[in-house]
């Protein structure tokens, strides 16, 4: 097994510059981290109650003391001896990254504006975009896990949620509330203020008679809390963003300029309602849009669909695995009877690389699989001087559903078949088009891999998702016999990828992979899906003709390579 310490350095609620979220979202990593066995140590300059916080979550925490900063992190360093830095800090600096990677630690920066992004190892910009990283964007926000039930966010507003971050220090909170109670009718509005926010108690005194308002500080069920609204009235930090993936129609006021800058990006899509920073917000907009909003169901749907086709809420797992930068694969491991990793990201540099075949040594590992960026050749020297060996090129092809073009299965399309859900009884026939469906992919290519493994590994995959999991498993059905399949499963309320597909040799040309495509395009357009992905391998141009036919686009292409340690290969 790979073990790991990471040093996390991030403040929150001590100064008007920094709020909760840097804190918070590194919580949200620690814990993800933690249930993968790796060591996270804190350190942070914050108010004692963060403090708590954290180490209320089982972490190990260091206090910043007020002296040089640089000096004490690298004594910190020194000490603690971490594999690996996670700087979320909003302006690096280049000489203490340069001064950190010369200890010997891997350095991840998060949402970093300064000049030291370039001597990070890896930077992940979800909220402030800009500098040299591909990865960046809404798709790396770390929102915590959370059930995203599909709610009707037409229906009839009753609660509003109300927060403006662990530290609002423009007192948006009772500017919010002194507006809204205004409001006619019974809505009731649910306020949540941070460990940093002092005024929590005289809130409750100052609207004493409002039996509509609820005060809560720092709940455990935060999440739950926001889940349960119709509208929510944020700041532009994470909350928005986990709001917003949650599918709750939002109205947003920015406190500091970045989050200005991430809520004007957001409405440019028509992903929320924009009402400015904090400082020029007027009372009287702000209660004529919350008025309108709560009478305009349609709006709220609209807003409702568009950030959730924004925000998917996968980005906690996207960032676990880059700042992992390297994992143990348990299931392939178990399957094929070896110890095999991951190497995560997709560009790579010279310390990752070492780094990686470090840990590979001391984690006895067999094989690594490397997803790389085939864009950058630096990365694809990389591989091939460290003897990774190309396997498969993986493509990614994408569609977008839209409702003026329902996928239509007509009857000259199925022939003398037809196409139905799969059934307990067909899981044999499943598998056994399953194991000569896939010669193409990277394991037949690698021959560590021994053929017969290889046609378990798929056959094994389609018994699975007809037990759950894939969300719907269709048949091509000829005369009671099997002649075809599709899998596929939602990725998020607004997302859905073909995960599968099979077809029997001898019906191969017949037009049963384009009837089961359309097939899954109806089912992801029935449960209100916006855009389906699929990926199959360079060397198979059957299937990528396939997909091109049914309207599908390359979105992306990338190079598969395995490394392989001891001479180990692969056993039954």
């Amino acid at each position: 097994m790979i073990s790991k310490k990471i040093l996390f350095r991030c403040d929150g609620g001590s100064i008007p510059e920094i709020g909760m979220g840097h804190v918070v979202r590194c919580l949200h990593l620690g814990e993800a981290l933690k249930r993968r066995h790796v060591q996270s140590v804190f350190l942070t300059r914050s108010t004692p109650e963060v403090t708590q916080l954290i180490r209320a979550g089982g972490h190990a925490c260091l206090d910043l003391q007020s002296g040089d900063e640089t000096t004490e992190v690298l004594d910190v360093i020194r000490n603690e001896k971490p594999d690996i830095v996670v700087w979320d800090r909003l302006d690096t600096d280049p000489d203490t990254c340069r001064a950190i990677k010369k200890l010997g630690a891997l350095l991840v920066t998060l949402d970093d504006q300064g000049e030291g992004q370039v001597e990070a190892d890896i930077t992940v910009n979800a909220m402030v975009f800009g500098g040299d990283t591909c990865y960046k964007g809404f798709e790396y926000v770390i929102l915590p896990d959370m059930k995203r039930d599909c709610r009707d966010p037409s229906r009839l507003v009753r609660r509003i949620f109300i927060s403006f971050g662990g530290y609002d220090h423009h007192d948006m909170t009772r500017k919010v509330l002194t507006s809204l109670l205004k409001l006619d009718g019974a809505v009731e509005l649910h306020v949540v203020v941070g460990l940093s926010y002092s005024d929590s108690v005289d809130l409750r005194t100052l609207f004493s008679n409002e039996s509509r308002l609820i005060v809560y500080r720092n709940p455990k069920n935060f999440s739950h809390l926001l889940m349960e609204s119709d509208l929510a009235i944020l700041s532009g930090g994470l909350t928005l963003l986990e709001a917003l993936a949650g599918g709750i129609p939002c109205i947003a006021i920015g406190q500091y300029r970045h989050q200005v800058d991430t809520i004007q990006r957001l409405e440019e899509v028509g992903a929320v309602i924009n009402l400015g920073s904090a400082e020029d917000v007027q009372e009287g907009a702000l209660l004529s849009t919350v008025e309108r909003l709560i009478q305009d169901g349609a709006s709220r749907v609209t807003l409702a669909s568009k950030a959730q086709s924004l925000i998917d809420g996968y980005g906690l797992v996207r960032v676990r695995e880059l700042v992992s930068v390297i994992e143990d694969l348990d299931w392939d491991s178990n399957f094929f009877g070896l110890n095999i990793a991951y190497l995560y990201p997709k560009r790579i540099n010279e310390d990752i690389v070492q780094f990686a075949m470090r840990k590979c040594q001391e984690g006895s590992i067999d094989c690594l699989y490397y997803l790389c960026d085939c864009h950058d050749s630096r990365s694809v020297l990389l591989a091939e001087k460290y003897g990774f060996h190309f396997v498969d090129i993986r493509m990614v092809f994408f569609k977008h559903l839209y409702i003026s073009e329902t996928a239509q299965v007509n009857e000259r399309d199925t022939g003398d078949f037809t196409l139905r859900e799969a059934r307990k009884e067909d899981i044999d026939q499943l598998r056994s088009i399953a194991s000569n469906s896939y010669i193409d992919s990277r394991y037949y290519f690698d021959r560590h891999f021994p053929q017969e493994i290889c046609e378990r590994f798929y056959s094994d995959w389609i018994a699975r998702s007809c037990d759950g999991y894939a969300d719907f498993v269709i048949v091509a059905d000829r005369s009671g016999k099997i002649v075809g399949y599709i899998a596929g499963k939602m990725k998020s309320h607004s997302m859905g990828i073909i995960t599968l597909v099979g077809i029997a040799r001898h019906f191969a040309g017949g037009g049963i992979g384009k009837a089961l495509v359309n097939a899954s395009l109806k089912w992801f357009q029935e449960q209100g899906v916006e855009a389906v992905d699929v990926v199959t391998q360079g060397r198979n141009y059957a299937a990528q003709q396939l997909y091109q036919s049914c309207g599908f686009k390359t979105s992306k292409t990338e190079l598969w390579y395995h490394k392989w340690f001891q001479g180990k290969q692969a056993c039954d």
